[in-house]
């Protein structure tokens, strides 16, 4: 319930499965109780599950996940949505040699950045929650922004870490700028846009538009 999922391509998922794929990822789930062979309760986890899922769309999920919205922003607080532009700097060979070789070469940084963390939880937490709260004031975090900035520190401490033990040249500083400079305010702005289509105000001047001809 706590590991990592990436699903590719999610173009024509239906908005309803889209709201409750992002609010079911990103907090407890429910877990039933079920029986043994022999008939007797099987006992369940109280640990809380949550997750992080990782997918691509040509279709942007901030736009599915406010068709018929009653849930306001709790779906789209969830949701980390990076816009990527087409540029052209790779032909489809050159695309696909890079491919076979991911596929060649997948896990061997996982296995020893696991490693290296699972001994130094203690600190790595440390580090995080520092970059948490140093994120949080440049950004000027609101309470339902959390897990924007928990994603963001998250990377960065990744991306410290990776260049310490000499796995990926990732910079830490840039990321962190371009969080700050480019995609927070580009969340927030689609934020404040489903916010105030769906604020109670909204909702009746558009009801009082539709039915002013009846009036």
């Amino acid at each position: 319930g706590s590991l990592p999922m990436p699903i590719d391509e999610i173009t024509h998922i239906a908005s309803d499965v889209a709201q409750a794929m992002a609010m079911g990822v990103t907090q407890a789930i429910i877990i039933k109780k079920g029986l043994k062979s022999d008939g007797t309760i099987r006992q369940t986890s109280g640990a809380v599950r949550s997750s992080i899922l990782m997918s691509t769309s040509n279709r942007a999920l901030q736009s599915v996940l406010s068709v018929n919205n009653d849930a306001g922003t709790a779906s789209a607080i969830r949701v980390v949505e990076i816009k990527f532009d087409r540029l052209g700097i790779h032909t489809p060979f050159e695309a696909d040699v890079y491919m076979r070789g991911v596929r060649a070469n997948y896990g061997h940084i996982g296995e020893v950045f696991i490693s290296h963390c699972a001994t130094r939880l203690e600190e790595i937490e440390a580090r995080y929650l520092k970059e948490l709260e140093d994120l949080g004031i440049k950004g000027h975090m609101t309470p339902d922004e959390r897990f924007w900035f928990s994603w963001a520190a998250m990377c960065i401490i990744v991306a410290e870490i990776l260049r310490e033990l000499g796995l990926a040249s990732w910079s830490a500083d840039a990321f962190r700028e371009w969080f700050l400079t480019v995609q927070l305010p580009e969340m927030r702005g689609i934020v404040t846009v489903e916010t105030q289509k769906n604020a109670p105000i909204t909702v009746l001047t558009d009801y009082i538009e539709h039915v002013h001809s009846d009036l």
